[in-house]
């Protein structure tokens, strides 16, 4: 599985622990995903559960061990 701290400090490049659309779009290139910038826009808009208009790590974890979990057969929490 991804270390997704350690992939995600990558792209964080103040520290703030929140990512733009662009440090996102640049995060997912790096995990293998080429997406279009109106791709990116969409999955920022589905990650960012607070509503703040950027990601944070833990929006990122939430998605990635749900859909881990999903793939192990493991129900959601």
């Amino acid at each position: 599985m991804v270390d997704i701290h350690h992939t995600f400090s990558q792209f964080d490049a103040d520290g703030s622990g929140e990512i733009d659309t662009d440090e996102l779009g640049a995060m997912m290139s790096s995990l293998g995903y080429k997406m279009a910038p109106n791709q990116v826009d969409r999955l920022a808009a589905r990650l960012d559960s607070s509503g703040d208009g950027s990601v944070s790590e833990d929006e990122v974890r939430c998605v990635v061990e749900a859909v881990a979990g999903f793939a192990a057969g493991v129900p959601p929490k």
